[in-house]
């Protein structure tokens, strides 16, 4: 019953599958990635919304990093969305 960030687009990922299991309950789960990495998402929605988002880098490499999400939200919502590296996601507050 609340809201969660996951800021993956300063993650350096090994070569391979990294695993990301989440659950969002009467809650939100929102994850940033940077657009070169590869995505695969298999999540499942009751009454709310699990952004399916499969990306592919345009020259994907055989040993190239995966992210895998995978989960369920159950009257809430799992959003995929993509930042360039270097771009904060955090607003500048006053001195």
């Amino acid at each position: 019953m609340g809201a969660i960030d996951l800021d993956f687009s300063e993650a350096v990922f090994q070569p391979g599958i990294t695993d990301v299991s989440v659950r969002a309950v009467m809650g939100a789960v929102s994850i940033t990635v940077p657009p070169h990495l590869q995505v695969e998402c298999d999540g499942r929605s009751i009454l709310g919304h699990f952004e399916a988002m499969d990306v592919r880098p345009r020259e994907s490499e055989p040993d190239a990093p995966v992210l895998r999400i995978s989960g369920v939200a159950i009257m809430g919502a799992v959003e995929i969305s993509t930042r360039p590296t270097g771009e904060g996601g955090e607003v500048a507050k006053p001195a």
